[in-house]
């Protein structure tokens, strides 16, 4: 509860913060990632070592996901100074 927590907490500053931005490519990042948080809600824990993967795996998604946005909006940046 305290990591689906947490990553509902994660995913609404990263939306907010791609809202701010105003770019195309911040507004479908924040689609996906507000899906990516209703289904958070809907994975059941089993064991401690199933719940440990499932957080690594969000984990690597998540930091796949940044990578993503910030690479988008460092070619933005680029574009607009060319």
């Amino acid at each position: 509860d305290k990591t689906q927590g947490w990553l509902k907490g994660e995913f609404a500053d990263l939306g907010t913060h791609l809202a701010r931005t105003g770019t195309d490519t911040g507004a479908q990042v924040r689609s996906v990632m507000e899906k990516l948080g209703s289904q958070m809600g809907g994975i059941t824990a089993g064991s401690m070592a199933e719940s440990m993967a499932t957080m690594q795996e969000a984990q690597g998604r998540l930091a796949t996901v940044a990578s993503g946005i910030l690479r988008g909006l460092a070619d933005s940046i680029d574009a607009k100074r060319k």
